[in-house]
């Protein structure tokens, strides 16, 4: 187009660049065969043969292994045009979230109807720092501790020995539930029922 341009009205490369808005450098390396759209399209072929093959990979794992494979191009380029092609990965939709309506535990009415288990962890201070696991068992009703015991650790065998003391030292024969371990609330009404 230059070249017309300029054998038509018999103007300089300078003056048909400046007046079309070219760089006289894109003009002179055009001029020696230099396409960059067509090496687009090349890396476009490339890209989208990649994508096929590795289809849960994203944009840097298909960089990188296209320079593994000895192509030299910088990812600045190579970005440029995954995005016109739009070959980026499919976000995958959240799920819904489950929205419950959470109602306030009724306290018991009496004592003895209802306990509270809670663990705690801690270290003991010293040279050995071993860890300390605690057992805290509270009466719901009166927000009382009915038993605290520490161990090295709790297997489920010394969870139930220390439950069957405390039902034994409380002597009672009215607990309904044990809140927050349903396993040990089986264990502990079996218990009571002998």
């Amino acid at each position: 187009m230059i070249d017309q341009i300029g054998q038509q009205g018999k103007k300089s490369k300078r003056r048909c660049c400046r007046v079309l808005g070219f760089r006289r450098q894109t003009y002179y390396s055009r001029l020696s065969g230099h396409r960059p759209e067509q090496l687009d399209q090349q890396i476009a072929e490339l890209l989208h043969k990649t994508v096929k093959r590795f289809i849960a990979w994203g944009f840097w794992l298909i960089f990188f292994y296209l320079r593994k494979q000895g192509h030299p191009w910088n990812h600045k380029k190579v970005y440029r045009i995954w995005k016109a092609e739009q070959l980026h990965l499919r976000v995958v939709p959240r799920r819904p979230r489950i929205r419950r309506l959470y109602q306030a535990l009724l306290a018991p009415e009496q004592v003895n109807q209802g306990w509270a288990m809670d663990f705690v962890s801690d270290w003991i201070v010293g040279p050995n720092q071993k860890a300390v696991r605690v057992i805290n068992i509270m009466d719901e009703s009166s927000r009382r501790a009915l038993w605290t015991q520490a161990y090295r650790s709790i297997s489920a065998k010394t969870l139930i020995e220390v439950l069957n003391q405390v039902i034994d030292y409380r002597r009672t024969s009215s607990l309904h539930s044990l809140r927050q371990w349903p396993g040990v609330h089986c264990s502990a009404t079996y218990r009571l029922g002998q």
